[in-house]
């Protein structure tokens, strides 16, 4: 059985994974943005590489939202001597 300071662990690796996958797909569309911008017509090529869509990018966006909000609640309710261990809930993103 887990405790509290794994159980906030372990939430905000899944923040934390969250926000990559976002990350991952913002410097995808970058990539592809400069690319096209370099070789437009590489973007009636078959083959072409798949872009984001918008959809797809908000649904990132919610879920890192979804899984970060809850953190700041979860380490207030950690036992003093658990939050010197515990990865600040304002610090997704930044590692």
């Amino acid at each position: 059985m887990s405790g509290p300071l794994e159980d906030y662990i372990a939430h905000f690796n899944e923040a934390e994974a969250a926000f990559r996958k976002l990350k991952s797909a913002l410097h995808d569309l970058n990539m592809k943005v400069s690319q096209a911008s370099q070789a437009p017509l590489s973007l009636v090529h078959a083959g072409a590489a798949h872009w984001p869509s918008k959809d797809e990018l908000v649904g990132l966006a919610l879920d890192v939202q979804t899984k970060s909000v809850p953190l700041q609640a979860e380490f207030s309710r950690l036992p003093e001597e658990y939050r010197k261990y515990a990865p600040q809930p304002q610090s997704v993103g930044r590692g």
